[in-house]
């Protein structure tokens, strides 16, 4: 149970079905059904004690590859090599960490380049590996700050006014709307939606994007729907299935508390590493700058071979975990072809938000001059989100410098 959640995708190549650690996909009948996306039901207590404790001894150790070494193939390499099993982990790029990409300079500055906010929360998985398991230290993400500003239509205002509406920035709403805020506006529009059960959910509204709900079910007009889309970062998402946006807020409200580890996230990368370099009997490796093109699937033998860029990689693997992005894992060629049409179908129709962020160094924090500590300024020039949240644990004074991320879009 402890792969089928932590990684995208696995491949079981054993002699046995093992339905426990298999994703499925729509369409594949064998298999455990999808992940209930409930936030309270996604996490048992014996999933929590598998993190903070580990997994119990194996029987019959296997010979496992994990194709990925971000967060979900180091647990993965981890876990299944604490229980006995033999594990190769392999990483194409030179670093461990995957979407976690802590940036230092050379005098001590930080920032987050990769994911910078953790919902601890809801995730309570992860909560358990960083607060339980490795003991790190954990600070409260401050998204808000009031003395930061949305700029909109020429127009300023602070994040503290209480006139964020739809009118002070000129936009054409019906005289309802006006006096809403975007969030209130949002919230009521798919309240209704979040109190209903997934299935009533999809069956009314699964062909609806979020555009065509908000103006159409919820009779919101053009100008507050582009307040909405501007205010919580929705724009690129307006043809999107609303049915998926609003099951992300229900998964991760609006409101919802983050939190970042003292001192930066890519301290998890390095305990799991530390931990996976010293399982006794040297039975999880690491391997960086060794990028999988292929696997090869042996129906006689119920084994998998794996190639680099034309060179196998020696040893038959029993299992083989892929703890990669979709994208990445698209990218593999996987072989027969013919036994995994239905997990590239999965693939290519996964798609993902594009993120980039841009970071400046600053030699003083100025924003703290301003009584801005954290929290970040909305606007609608090509910088997009101004993230002013100092990681630099090493000094408290504001005449220290920092990185901060001048644009997040």
């Amino acid at each position: 149970m402890l792969i089928w959640l932590l990684t995208l995708l696995v491949f079981q190549i054993a002699n046995r079905p093992s339905h426990s650690a298999r994703l499925r996909f729509h369409g594949d009948n064998n298999g455990p059904p999808p992940l209930d996306l409930d936030p309270d039901n996604m996490y048992n207590e014996q999933m929590l004690n598998t993190a903070q404790q580990g997994l119990p001894n194996c029987l019959t150790p296997r010979n496992v590859a994990v194709i990925g070494g971000g967060v979900a193939g180091l647990i993965t390499a981890l876990e299944l090599s604490l229980a006995g099993h033999m594990v190769q982990l392999f990483e194409a790029s030179n670093r461990l960490g995957g979407r976690i990409y802590t940036y230092r300079t050379p005098n001590g500055y930080i920032t987050e380049l990769g994911a910078m906010r953790l919902p601890l929360d809801q995730h309570l998985l992860l909560a358990t590996y960083i607060k339980k398991r490795f003991g790190l230290p954990i600070k409260r993400f401050q998204h808000y700050n009031p003395n930061t500003v949305v700029y909109l239509n020429g127009i300023t205002a602070p994040r503290s006014s209480v006139d964020l509406f739809p009118e002070t920035f000129h936009f054409n709403v019906s005289d309802k709307e006006k006096g809403q805020t975007p969030w209130a506006l949002w919230d009521n529009a798919i309240k209704s939606l979040l109190d209903m059960d997934d299935a009533t959910r999809l069956r009314m509204y699964g062909a609806y994007s979020v555009q065509f709900y908000l103006m159409e079910v919820a009779n919101l007009s053009r100008g507050a729907v582009d307040f909405i889309g501007f205010m919580l970062n929705l724009e690129a998402d307006m043809y999107a299935s609303i049915v998926e946006i609003a099951r992300d807020f229900k998964l991760l409200p609006a409101n919802a508390n983050f939190s970042h580890i003292d001192g930066g996230n890519d301290l998890l990368i390095n305990a799991l590493a530390k931990a996976c370099q010293t399982v006794p009997g040297g039975r999880c490796s690491l391997y960086l700058n060794r990028p999988i093109t292929s696997v090869l699937y042996s129906s006689s033998s119920h084994s998998g071979t794996l190639e680099s860029n034309g060179v196998t990689i020696p040893g038959n693997f029993t299992d083989i975990v892929v703890a990669t992005t979709a994208l990445a894992a698209n990218a593999i060629d996987f072989r027969p072809r013919i036994k995994f049409i239905t997990k590239y179908q999965a693939l290519r129709q996964l798609n993902y938000d594009c993120a980039s962020k841009i970071a400046r160094s600053f030699s003083v924090r100025w924003w703290e001059k301003q009584v801005i500590n954290g929290g970040h300024s909305i606007t609608d020039l090509p910088v997009r989100l101004v993230y002013y949240y100092n990681f630099n644990t090493t000094s408290n004074r504001t005449e220290d410098g920092a990185l901060m991320l001048s644009s997040y879009t």
